[in-house]
């Protein structure tokens, strides 16, 4: 037996445009001519493994098969059956880039603020004190949700580098300005993007969260207020080539210094070691003005830098709409 089909009409039935994308859905008629009697379902199997996946050879490529009907026109002989396929395209939606904006919460405590007169002043009482309570002030992070097709040929395992962590550049996405570690990749997750019958491609949903620029540290590195038991005192005479680390001593950039405890006084005005770490002033001696607001905070790049511009996100949103 034998079975065979040809194509006898080609028609746009529907066209949508939203935002200057195109969406149409396409009619195409076919007949059936069997050799011998067929029931539908070996109809409607043939017609599964021969009816395009797409309209690519009208120039169509992303005009994807959605569903299809077709019977015979005599029951009894039922050797010649017609029918029809529809095929709708969103305007490369399966190949398009999508965005999604929203914003996370944090509650922060506020070290520093500025008075009714415009100036950066501690917050504290009107005796210099910290305020047992603390003034906490909450921020809202940008959060940006990029959907991104990308070729199958690129191993998965290639954007696991860009997981947790920080652009190393000022980088422009989707009409956000991000300053240089100021923004971090929060998930990377790949999925299977179907595109044809026999074309796949890699969909990449990233999660992208940027600092606000008015936080106390306006980008992901860390701030440890410097403090110890021990302060450091530098050496006389020339520079031991040597470096030496360990109880008494430190060599920092070459210089040695003594490792000294730190002490505080008595009622009586009498020495003794500190219990309780003091302020330091960001160069291992002790910090002199101890007043609130005065405090010396470290930073610390814990997250790892990659170059976010390899992942080729769109820049602004006019790519978002009009590009894919």
């Amino acid at each position: 037996m034998a079975i065979e089909h040809q194509f006898n009409s080609f028609e746009l039935t529907n066209a949508t445009a939203n935002l200057g994308r195109l969406g149409q859905t396409f009619r195409l008629g076919f007949k059936v001519r069997c050799s011998a009697k067929y029931t539908m379902a070996e109809v409607a199997a043939y017609l599964w493994g021969n009816l395009p996946w797409s309209l690519a050879e009208y120039g169509l490529p992303y005009a994807i098969l959605d569903s299809y009907e077709c019977k015979p026109e005599d029951e009894n002989e039922r050797t010649v059956f017609t029918g029809s396929a529809t095929y709708k395209q969103s305007d490369f939606s399966g190949q398009a880039t999508f965005v999604e904006f929203s914003y996370n919460k944090y509650d922060e405590v506020l070290w520093k603020a500025r008075n009714v007169h415009g100036k950066e002043v501690a917050v504290v009482n009107s005796a210099g004190d910290r305020f047992e309570d603390p003034l906490k002030e909450t921020y809202q992070r940008k959060v940006i949700r990029i959907s991104k097709c990308y070729p199958l040929s690129i191993s998965p395992v290639w954007f696991d580098q860009f997981r947790d962590t920080v652009n190393l550049n000022n980088i422009m996405i989707a009409d956000t300005a991000i300053p240089r570690r100021a923004g971090i990749i929060r998930e990377c997750v790949p999925v299977i993007q179907v595109v044809s019958r026999v074309e796949y491609s890699w969909r990449f949903n990233i999660e992208i969260e940027v600092k606000n620029p008015n936080e106390p540290c306006p980008t992901w590195d860390r701030d440890i207020l410097d403090c110890g038991y021990y302060i450091l005192r530098p050496m006389e005479g020339p520079p031991n080539p040597e470096p030496v680390n360990n109880t008494f001593f430190r060599t920092i950039n070459g210089y040695q210094y003594h490792r000294i405890r730190a002490v505080t006084y008595d009622e009586m005005g009498k020495p003794e070691p500190s219990e309780t770490p003091i302020l330091l002033d960001g160069h291992g001696g002790k910090l002199e003005d101890c007043s609130p607001g005065n405090e010396v905070y470290l930073r610390f790049q814990t997250k790892d830098a990659t170059a976010w511009e390899e992942l080729k996100l769109p820049r602004t949103m006019w790519e978002v709409l009009f590009v894919g």
